[in-house]
């Protein structure tokens, strides 16, 4: 049996962020939260400087405001399976677990007065269904009996707007029956209409009460790359906002209603829905590691897909993902 002795290094988080995801802004467009390093992080819209709010084990990544902005709802698996919690806007208490069932959970939207958020989920049904939990804990209660795919609220209506479709999000050209359109649905009757029709991918829809229309990602644009697009409530007048080559993900909108956050190749965009500008987020983190950067490991087991070289001296081979190359000697390799 033949043991080696291996110089693990971590990605660490010193410095600039790069490979952030899932921004969320602040109900009035001047914070936005993030997913970074496995936790959620807060920093001013502008950039700057980020502060840690949750720090666990386990895995951090979509976070959600309250219309009231005292709350931020997050998504984490620290517990094994992706469950809901909520946490003061400043951090300062421990996070409270929400939900608790044993496949994940993601959240949608808050109502209107903080008190609820809503959640999609596959309990007891095939295809899924949209929960609602209260903030004060308790047994979620099933609203809705069918999935929906990042819905919001229309603020001050009773209008919900979602996606359907069953084609993976980072399908970056898929064109076809599977691809995700745009519905709508009326709360008071439940009325639902489908207002967009596109072959290729429509998602993500968001709604300004500053301007009036729904602002959302599509890949119809001539690079076939999910871009931001705006139309009105009817589906119509449809138009594009940006034209980056690569994609655009996990875009929110403040509940405001005045800016625009999302993803691209690992950072972070704000869109100002009022000047009509889009602007990088420059982010710096001045924490100590939150594990150590490296560790000395022996290994005699579990290496992968072996390789010796011409003159029989040395082996590469693979381990933890990664290409390691060793000298061979007959008495002490």
């Amino acid at each position: 049996m033949v043991e080696f002795a291996l110089m693990l290094s971590f990605f660490t988080f010193q410095g600039r962020v790069f490979g952030a995801s899932y921004p969320a802004p602040s109900p009035d467009g001047q914070y936005v939260t993030f997913s970074y390093y496995g936790d959620i992080w807060i920093g001013s819209i502008n950039g700057g400087s980020a502060r840690r709010l949750t720090d666990s084990e386990g895995y951090e990544s979509v976070s959600l405001w309250s219309p009231d902005g005292k709350w931020i709802a997050f998504v984490s698996d620290r517990y094994g399976s992706d469950d809901i919690f909520i946490i003061p806007r400043n951090g300062g208490k421990p996070p409270k677990r929400l939900t608790y069932f044993s496949s994940g959970e993601y959240p949608l939207f808050w109502d209107e007065n903080s008190k609820y958020i809503y959640f999609s989920a596959t309990r007891t049904e095939y295809r899924g269904a949209v929960y609602r939990v209260s903030i004060t804990g308790g047994t979620p209660e099933r609203v809705y009996d069918f999935r929906m795919l990042n819905a919001t609220l229309v603020p001050d209506s009773q209008i919900l707007l979602f996606e359907r479709g069953g084609t993976a999000w980072w399908r970056r050209k898929y064109r076809g029956p599977a691809s995700r359109d745009i519905w709508k649905m009326d709360l008071r009757n439940g009325k639902l209409e489908k207002i967009t029709n596109f072959e290729g991918r429509d998602a993500w829809p968001m709604y300004s009460r500053i301007t009036g229309k729904i602002y959302f990602i599509s890949n119809q644009g001539n690079e076939n790359s999910g871009n931001l697009w705006e139309m009105d409530l009817l589906g119509r007048n449809r138009k594009q906002i940006t034209f980056f080559r690569e994609e655009v993900f996990f875009p929110k909108i403040s509940w405001s209603g005045n800016v625009i956050v999302f993803e691209k190749l690992g950072e972070l965009f704000a869109y100002d829905i009022k000047q009509n500008t889009v602007n990088k987020l420059n982010f710096n983190i001045n924490e100590d590691y939150k594990t150590t950067a490296e560790i000395l490991v022996k290994l005699s087991r579990d290496a992968r897909e072996f390789a010796l070289s011409p003159d029989e001296k040395e082996l590469a081979f693979v381990v933890y993902g990664d290409i390691y190359v060793m000298e061979l000697d007959e008495n002490n390799p």
